[in-house]
């Protein structure tokens, strides 16, 4: 055990990176002792078999939002933060006999603490004094005094404080030349292979938690999606969980690279196909902004909260009055508005109503429709993510080769032929004729996704084609963990 018994050489909680930095600090510090929460669970008297899984996922959700909330700070993201703290009563009750001999599990609920908290110094001391007391205590705090170094380092050059901290997450969790527990590595593939639905519920934890470990966290946006999931689904288990995130992960790459053509099922023949939606650049925008103008003007008239003080309503009308010639001003002020919606519903400064959603979803296919459709736009968002998209590891090239069989076994004959085209083209060459090959190969299978959601989907699938719908739900999914896996934080 290197268990911590004095408090004579703690980190400085004043020092120059200020408190925002040390509570980025301090979330790696917990992120490092989450291996050790499997056997901690485990070995507890508390429980005589593995540990349940909503007291898992609820570490992990709080340990989440909680690194998210050190990158975005914001009221959306601290409520999620507090109702995922107060969920589970396991972080209070005594009787897991934690606190008298210090676990992962009281850290990491001092870290929500220290953070809801926003700067005070108990409760950062309380957090520093339950990492000491971990089994990796020493060496958790000799990490936690190198980060702290780094950091501050990092903040004497040029660039916000959010940018170095963003930095600082993109090292190794164990630098390196720095001392990494051997136990720490076997705790987690215990857990691992001691989860029966680990493939089922936990691989995007599992990749989560390795993403942080190799200093290549998840893309922030989609992380922070994760953490603002509704605190219904959490609280309906892993399983729920795991369906809602696969969602996130479709939608979200679907946005990141939008296609001028729209992947759909045709029910009759079970086969995916590509339509192409042919639409003129400056009819887009004029139609574009006479869709929002009228949806904001429905939503107007509930009484959701949404008003002409809203920061969404804002973003509209300077949109509508100043920007209508400008195209990538439009997608990035409705953008903005239609994240203000989403993040004021899960905080409550709207209150759900349909007209607001239907505004939220009107801008939701504006924005989709500009990236995809209008050239200046898509060559804005092109170079923006361009040197984003490149594979070079031989298995990855491998695996896309293999699962696009199964993509066209149950496509229609061009789409089929296509994603052929593009999986060789991403297996054989490099550069930009890969990334192309990339663009439409990824969005389309986030399309194919998105509508593989509907159970009928999946059914139709089964009665017509040589493979099972899940099957084929499994294949995408894969697939879009390989190139989310890919994509820098």
């Amino acid at each position: 055990m290197n268990k911590r018994n004095d408090d004579a050489h703690a980190p400085d909680l004043n020092g120059r990176i200020g408190y925002a930095g040390n509570l980025a600090v301090m979330c790696r510090a917990c992120l490092r002792l989450i291996p050790s929460l499997g056997s901690e669970l485990r070995t507890s008297s508390s429980f005589t078999a593995d540990p349940p899984e909503d007291i898992v996922l609820s570490a992990f959700r709080v340990l989440q939002t909680a690194a998210v909330a050190t990158v975005f700070p914001g009221e959306a993201l601290l409520g999620h933060l507090s109702r995922a703290r107060y969920h589970d009563s396991f972080f209070d009750d005594a009787s897991h006999g934690f606190r008298d001999h210090g676990s992962s599990i009281i850290a990491i609920s001092e870290l929500a603490e220290a953070i809801l908290s926003a700067g005070n110094e108990s409760n950062a001391k309380s957090l520093l004094k339950a990492i000491g007391h971990t089994y990796y205590g020493d060496t958790a705090m000799q990490c936690v005094l190198q980060d702290q170094v780094t950091l501050g380092n990092l903040l004497l050059k040029p660039g916000s404080s959010n940018s170095h901290i963003e930095t600082l997450y993109n090292l190794t969790l164990w630098q390196e030349g720095g001392p990494v527990p051997a136990i720490l590595f076997s705790d987690i593939s215990d857990f691992i292979e001691n989860n029966y639905s680990l493939d089922e519920h936990w691989s995007y934890w599992v990749d989560w938690y390795f993403s942080f470990a190799q200093g290549k966290p998840l893309e922030w946006n989609l992380q922070r999606r994760v953490a603002l999931i509704d605190d219904a689904i959490w609280n309906a288990g892993p399983k729920a969980v795991a369906a809602e995130i696969e969602r996130i992960k479709a939608k979200w790459l679907a946005e990141q690279i939008p296609q001028a053509d729209q992947v759909n099922f045709d029910s009759t023949t079970g086969l995916f196909f590509s339509q192409q939606v042919p639409l003129n650049a400056v009819t887009l925008v004029e139609t574009t902004l006479k869709q929002v103008e009228f949806a904001r003007s429905v939503a107007a008239k509930s009484n959701c909260g949404f008003n002409n003080n809203s920061t969404a309503w804002i973003y509209i009308d300077f949109t509508l009055d100043s920007c209508r010639d400008d195209a990538n001003a439009i997608e990035q002020n409705l953008e903005i508005a239609r994240h203000d919606i989403l993040e004021g519903l899960k905080d409550g400064t709207y209150q759900p109503d349909a007209k607001l959603t239907a505004l939220e979803q009107v801008l939701d296919r504006a924005v989709t429709d500009l990236r995809a459709h209008h050239p200046d736009v898509a060559d804005a968002w092109e170079a923006r993510i361009k040197h984003k998209l490149k594979l070079a590891q031989a298995d990855q090239k491998q695996l896309i080769v293999e699962k696009s069989t199964e993509l066209i076994a149950v496509s229609q004959e061009q789409l089929g032929s296509e994603l052929r085209l593009d999986a060789k083209t991403i297996s054989e060459s490099s550069g930009e004729v890969q990334s192309g090959a990339i663009r439409r190969f990824f969005g389309r299978v986030a399309q194919m996704r998105i509508v593989a959601l509907s159970s009928d989907v999946i059914k139709r699938i089964d009665a017509s084609s040589g493979y099972k719908g899940t099957r084929i739900v499994q294949t995408l999914q894969s697939l879009i963990d390989l190139i989310i896996g890919a994509w820098p934080g």
